[in-house]
């Protein structure tokens, strides 16, 4: 998990350098050039550009992030997260823009339940894991149908890191299962037992009444067992 968060944050970051790059540095140019002349103007029309490609760049990290590091999961190699033709492929997929959209309104509502519990300290830290466990799941479940969608089944996860994790979380679940189907076992057999146990007391019941019947020959010892 620490070896994937660290590549997947390596990714984000890139991606994040070139966005910011390209959406703030003409506004940035803007802002000198009217610090340079004197010109409130100008330094007001940098300040509004540079606002306005921020917000462009912000959501168009949203679009790519939740792509290119599921792509680099899904593969376990560090290249995946800047594979351009699965970006071009999945990035106007319905299903992709629509997982899109919800991880940020996930988002947006983890920063004002965060923000109303800052004086608690800890309820900040707790809400964003949380939420951003959440933001994830959509990302991966996006994903991967947007993927079965344009690709069809998903490949065969590599030997590496996610798999690894993968697997653990299988046996872990197996185990689980395991112990609950011997405890039902386990169940069952008790309930098997105590219905053999009714069934005798059953027999028995019916042998006095036979004993007690005077109209025929009374039982020997071993028809009396059976």
């Amino acid at each position: 998990m620490s070896i994937n968060g660290a590549k997947g944050f390596a990714i984000l970051f890139v991606y994040g350098l070139v966005v910011g790059l390209v959406t703030l540095l003409p506004a940035g140019v803007l802002f000198l050039l009217g610090a340079v002349l004197q010109s409130p103007v100008v330094s007001l029309l940098g300040t509004l550009i540079g606002g306005l490609l921020y917000l462009v760049g912000v959501i168009i990290i949203a679009v790519i992030a939740p792509i290119m590091v599921c792509n680099f999961v899904l593969t376990d190699e560090l290249s995946a997260g800047f594979d351009i033709d699965v970006l071009q492929t999945l990035i106007t997929n319905g299903t992709m823009l629509r997982a899109v959209g919800l991880a940020i309104v996930v988002n947006f509502l983890i920063s004002i339940v965060s923000g109303i519990l800052f004086f608690t300290i800890v309820g900040p830290a707790i809400v964003s894991f949380v939420g951003l466990s959440a933001v994830a799941y959509i990302w991966a479940s996006g994903f991967a149908d947007a993927y079965r969608a344009e690709y069809g089944d998903l490949p065969e996860i590599p030997e590496g890191p996610t798999k690894m994790g993968i697997d653990a979380t299988a046996g872990a679940g197996t185990s689980a299962a395991t112990s609950g189907a011997e405890t039902a076992t386990a169940g069952d057999g008790a309930s098997t037992a105590d219905a053999t146990t009714a069934e005798s007391a059953t027999d028995e019941s019916g042998s006095s009444d036979t004993d007690d019947d005077t109209s025929g020959p009374a039982p020997g010892d071993g028809q009396r067992w059976d």
